[in-house]
């Protein structure tokens, strides 16, 4: 997006930090809780926009008891705009995670898949027009974190992989090296 959004990072005095207001699209999964939790312990605040997919969340619908109470939750559609625009009110940086995943269903769900993951994006991106922020980070899981937990799956820690993961995502959004 070009340019800056206009808004000042907020100053978190307890620990003399810049802090800001994230949002987190796709960030009640298992890479967003990660970058939630980080983000948090750092001093952002945190707004997570999930559908909460039952194939992912079970059918309850409710809020997954290992995503931190002190983030902010809207249950919606990432492709569902006002929700979006709601979800960008007062947010400084995007860290965009949505998406369907399961690379087998994706095969024979085409549709829903391409309208999640790419319409998704691009309702995103109509709405960073009127409400710009500071940074948009993407991530998508690298095709050598699958291979390997295909082609090993005994010797794959997949809580490990998603918390490289993760870290990618962070060190994109807050200039870590």
């Amino acid at each position: 997006l070009p340019g800056v959004s206009g808004r000042k990072t907020r100053t978190n005095t307890k620990r003399g930090l810049m802090t800001e207001q994230v949002l987190i699209t796709g960030g009640a999964g298992f890479i967003g809780r990660f970058v939630t939790d980080e983000l948090l312990r750092r001093g952002n605040r945190v707004r997570i926009l999930d559908n909460l997919l039952p194939q992912v969340h079970g059918d309850g619908g409710t809020r997954p008891a290992n995503l931190s109470p002190d983030a902010e939750l809207i249950v919606a559609d990432v492709r569902d705009g006002d929700a979006v625009s709601r979800a960008l009110d007062g947010v400084d940086s995007v860290v965009h995670l949505a998406a369907e995943v399961g690379v087998g269903q994706s095969m024979y769900e085409v549709e829903r898949y391409t309208s999640v993951n790419d319409v998704g994006t691009a309702v995103l991106f109509e709405k960073l027009i009127d409400k710009p922020v500071r940074r948009v980070v993407f991530h998508e899981i690298t095709k050598p974190a699958i291979q390997q937990a295909v082609e090993s799956p005994r010797r794959v820690d997949m809580n490990l992989v998603m918390a490289q993961q993760a870290r990618r995502v962070l060190t994109a959004l807050l200039d870590l090296n």
